[in-house]
């Protein structure tokens, strides 16, 4: 929940100073933090193990050792959408270990995504995704805080899916608030408002912009 008001703010002043999209800079974020992740060996789970004792996020590795290795069965297209867990003779119940059978969801939202549509399903949430953080720019063009405030709901709940699964549940609060802030993004996609002239009733003044010209031959009244 801080950390996506931060980013947020990093990406657009970013934005503001290079006019590039948020979409590439904030992809550069996750990029540094990757390869600093591999020399360091500092990730995720060591953070977890320092503030919490636990490395395997209250269980959540095995859960993801299992959805890894039922992605790799059926990697293109996946096992079927809402037809991967607690469904009778599915995999998460002929095949999960323990405790895991009994598990609603993969507790990550783009294990998720892969496990029910495959590849070919991720590709299409990334696009969605990276679509809707590339046009805040525009937003920010216009209203700088309902831009600030678009991208920092966005960015929560991209982070929330790392360890929750919400993506593509139509009955998941998160999964609204992140179409309706892509449709309110949408809004602001046109480079400018299409006007048209304001018609008043009556004559128009002499002079105005928008008075007929008499035709030749006939006076004016």
């Amino acid at each position: 929940a801080l950390i996506s008001p931060f980013l947020a703010r990093v990406a657009l002043i970013v934005r503001n100073m290079t006019r590039i999209s948020p979409a590439i800079v904030l992809l550069s974020i996750v990029f540094c933090y990757v390869i600093l992740s591999s020399v360091s060996n500092f990730n995720i789970y060591r953070l977890a193990y320092m503030l919490y004792g636990d490395s395997s996020l209250t269980g959540r590795t095995v859960i993801w050792d299992f959805a890894q290795y039922e992605i790799a069965r059926r990697p293109l297209l996946g096992w079927g959408y809402q037809s991967f867990w607690l469904v009778p003779d599915s995999p998460s119940i002929v095949d999960a270990p323990g405790w895991v059978k009994m598990m609603p969801n993969a507790h990550n939202g783009y294990y998720d995504t892969m496990l029910e549509t495959g590849y070919v399903g991720l590709v299409f949430l990334l696009v969605f995704i990276i679509a809707t953080l590339h046009a805040v720019g525009r937003v920010a063009e216009r209203d700088p805080a309902r831009a600030r405030l678009l991208l920092s709901l966005a960015l929560f709940v991209i982070l929330y899916n790392f360890l929750e699964s919400v993506w593509a549940r139509g009955f998941e609060f998160l999964w609204v608030v992140f179409v309706i802030v892509a449709a309110e993004i949408g809004r602001y996609w046109q480079p400018f408002p299409l006007t048209r002239p304001a018609y008043r009733s009556g004559r128009l003044r002499p002079g105005s912009p928008h008075a007929r010209m008499p035709r030749p031959g006939i006076r004016p009244s």
